[in-house]
């Protein structure tokens, strides 16, 4: 069967109920065949030219007659016209455009357990594979699959079921060979799926079949079409592709190649700011928010912002005498905003390094140097932020407020005539219109340096500023660009992973974390090890700060392996551990897992693990009451017995918490992250990123960043010492770990000592975006440094 003979089958069926009404067709290639067929039946009011994008007003239906897509403007017209109208909108096989849209795009995030309960009753799933069952990583080169997909998959088939891909690119189907999984016969071609669906309903006859996507009309809309049911993988997916088209020349910037133009040239004009020094927050207008967040001017961000764009020739104090007439600010109201403006542009700015360098090296070539901006502030106080950042040595500085024009108006004319006997002129700056081509336009050299903003954007992190962002959300992006993209010339990719990942996730987790905690009455915060290390340095500058409102901190030994030895007698929690890869050597698993001394092994002869396990029930008795005797201990030596704590873990589901619940201290559980094969366990935890806002591969690769300089906890010993495990990692990744967290610890003092005024009032963050800044460690290629402590099986490494 054609698609068209499907289509024309059940027409009639599925418009019938709408016989006699005013029917307006939108041109397509079915068009002439429905019209032929069914003109006679329903009298289709009238047909819409080609060329229309809005539904006729007189129109009680309209009816697309030809596939469209979610990003064709005409079909984004036609719906938003129909929308607005109050007109029904159908395909051409019967399905509501407008309410299965609008019921689609708003569906909730569903957990593993979830989509497992919902896909119980199904006999067939199709599963699309872009971006659902594999994910493209430009730094691989490859596509791979996802870990959620792959949780699912194996359910699906120990099930029964019947699980079918919907591929558009042949290497995706690479991807499902590489995992060991048939492709024959369940992945079929999807670059048109109207086909694809069409072959299920053939295949399939009087089954049940959901399928799964993410694009609404392909994944969504056009599966109904064929009477299956749809459901759209609600789950926010970084963009991994990073924008360095052929077109972007100017992007890629040469070093040498500027330090060699500095050096053919008399004169070296330097833009200033984003090019010399740099603002540690999004957007320029985010220092007059910073200013009324201070202050407590309701109003005054939007007035100053305001003024900025309708008059921004004038000088900071004409801005001001215009705020003070129209916003009928007192003299004392004024004095403190124009003050506390002038220290939060202090505040904010910090030298760009890779670039105060190149002013250096004009500097020892004994080039006569000029600054040129367009900038309100006065030029006093840009000489005095200019001399607290290090920029020294210049012999002249051109602000626009003085001569009231622009560079792109004559201001440049003001540096041409530095010039002596013909001397050539060289002026370096980011702004692609302003300052290279402007330059130029007044017969000046010019060499474009983008800003961190803007090399940001070129790396991959786009879509991230496109985001509806609050002020605190701007501070703690601003700052990561600020310091991670400060480099033009090269990448950097711990720089950026410090700066734009870990730095960032530590400050949104700590500030969500503080707001959870307040008026709990917690006497103690734990920070368990290893994850722990960094953000509790972090933690406590903030409890220093606020120490009626925050409890002190403890950094606490913890670990799934150590929690285990407290609760070995009990065999119903053990069910994981008997998954590890030693489950048919049950000596060794009580030797390694339980730590049973060889001299109280049994001989051994083939028992499996649960009979050798019992065989040996009095001895583990015993050896898990020494050893929650020996956490007690520990507990005391803390002075953390009888104390109500919180506790703080990176990427769990809550093993550990819960085996030292049973026997050893309650506590309650702020973590960063819920694996995404998990639900929660227990009340008592809450999660940063839960396990839709999230993927567990994702997160191992960055929770080897937060680790500390120590070997993992082995267990706790006599007397409630702490007795470590061998080290496993290589000082080459010990050292990349101290590097990352040397620059995040920058970021940190940057933005509590600078940015960060309140502790407490807290914007609430959008987590989808922490989860997007984590999935961009997939930007670079990253060594994982995981280390599950069960095994002692250090993971691959990379080179």
């Amino acid at each position: 069967m054609t698609e068209l003979d499907y289509i024309l089958q059940n027409f009639d069926e599925r418009f019938r109920r709408f016989k006699g009404r005013r029917i307006a067709l939108y041109p397509g290639e079915y068009l002439d065949a429905i019209t032929r067929r069914f003109d006679s039946d329903y009298h289709f009011y009238r047909v819409l030219e080609p060329e229309a994008s809005e539904a006729p007003k007189d129109a009680e239906l309209v009816i697309l007659t030809d596939r469209r897509r979610e990003g064709e403007p005409d079909y984004n017209a036609i719906r938003e016209s129909c929308e607005k109208q109050g007109t029904p909108l159908f395909d051409i096989l019967g399905v509501d455009m407008i309410e299965t849209r609008r019921e689609l795009i708003e569906q909730e995030h569903v957990t593993i357990p979830q989509w497992k309960e919902m896909l119980a009753e199904y006999d067939v799933v199709s599963l699309s594979m872009t971006n659902v069952a594999a994910d493209y990583i430009a730094t691989k080169g490859r596509w791979v699959l996802r870990r959620r997909f792959l949780i699912l998959y194996h359910w699906l088939k120990s099930q029964g079921k019947t699980v079918l891909f919907l591929w558009e690119n042949k290497e995706q189907i690479d991807s499902l060979i590489r995992e060991g999984i048939a492709v024959e016969g369940s992945a079929l071609e999807g670059v048109d799926s109207g086909p694809f669906f069409l072959q299920l309903l053939e295949s399939y006859p009087g089954k049940r079949i959901i399928h799964i996507g993410r694009d609404v009309l392909r994944d969504g809309i056009i599966p109904r079409e064929y009477g299956f049911d749809s459901r759209l993988l609600r789950y926010f997916v970084f963009q991994f592709k990073v924008s360095t088209a052929a077109d972007d020349a100017d992007y890629h910037v040469d070093r040498n190649q500027l330090l060699e133009a500095i050096d053919q040239h008399d004169v070296i004009s330097f833009d200033v700011f984003d090019t010399l020094i740099k603002r540690t927050v999004l957007n320029p207008n985010d220092v007059f928010e910073m200013v009324e967040e201070q202050t407590g001017v309701s109003g005054f961000a939007e007035a100053r912002s305001h003024i900025q764009k309708v008059s921004p020739r004038l000088t900071l104090d004409e801005m001001y005498d215009w705020l003070k007439e129209n916003c009928k600010y007192d003299d004392q109201t004024i004095e403190t905003l124009r003050r506390t403006e002038l220290q939060t542009e202090t505040d904010v700015i910090f030298p760009r390094r890779s670039m105060t360098e190149v002013f250096e090296h004009a500097k020892s070539r004994n080039k006569t140097i000029a600054l040129v901006s367009d900038m309100y502030l006065d030029p006093a106080f840009m000489r005095d932020l200019l001399e607290k950042n290090g920029i020294t040595g210049y012999q002249t500085l051109i602000i626009s407020n003085e001569f009231r024009v622009f560079k792109h108006e004559g201001l440049f004319e003001e540096l041409r005539e530095l010039r002596k006997n013909g001397e050539s002129v060289l002026h370096v700056g980011d702004n692609y219109f302003s300052d290279y081509m402007s330059a130029q336009k007044f017969g000046l050299d010019a060499f474009y340096v983008p800003s961190g903003l803007e090399t940001a954007k070129k790396n991959g992190y786009a879509e991230i500023f496109e985001r509806n962002l609050n002020l605190t959300e701007r501070k703690i992006l601003g700052l990561g660009v600020a310091f991670g993209f400060d480099d033009p010339f090269a990448p950097n990719d711990d720089l950026r992973i410090a700066n734009m990942i870990v730095a960032p996730l530590v400050v949104g987790y700590l500030l969500w974390a503080i707001g959870e905690l307040k008026g709990k009455g917690y006497d103690y915060f734990l920070f368990s090890s290893r994850d722990g290390w960094m953000p509790q340095d972090v933690y406590d500058r903030l409890q220093r700060r606020f120490p009626e409102e925050l409890p002190p901190s403890k950094y606490f030994y913890l670990n799934r392996r150590a929690a285990l030895l407290t609760v070995m007698d009990n065999f119903k929690l053990l069910n994981y551990f008997f998954t590890l890869p030693f489950k048919n050597d049950p000596p060794r698993q009580l030797r390694q897992l339980f730590r049973i001394p060889e001299e109280k092994l049994l001989p051994y002869g083939g028992e499996s693990s649960k009979d050798y396990y019992f065989m040996h029930e009095q001895t583990i008795r015993e050896e898990a009451e020494q050893y929650r005797e020996n956490y007690r201990n520990y507990l005391a030596r803390e002075g953390l017995q009888g104390k109500k704590c919180a506790i703080m873990d990176f990427v769990s589901e809550g093993n550990a918490q819960m085996m030292l619940d049973k026997n050893i201290i309650k506590m309650d559980g702020y973590y960063v992250g819920l694996p995404n094969h998990v639900s929660k366990y227990d009340e008592n935890i809450r999660y940063f990123l839960d396990n839709d806002l999230m993927s567990f591969d994702t997160l191992m690769k960055i929770e080897g960043y937060f680790t500390s300089p120590e070997p993992s906890l082995d267990y706790v010993g006599d007397g409630g010492t702490i007795v470590l495990a061998e080290e496993v990692r290589s000082r080459k990744v010990m050292d990349r770990i101290q590097k990352i967290h040397e620059y995040a610890r920058q970021y940190f003092d940057a933005f509590f000592d600078r940015l960060y005024r309140d502790g407490r009032s807290v914007e609430t963050m959008d987590k989808e975006l922490f989860f997007n800044l984590c999935a961009s460690i997939n930007l670079y290629d990253v060594d994982n440094f995981y280390y599950d402590d069960m095994i002692k099986q250090a993971m691959p490494t990379g080179t």
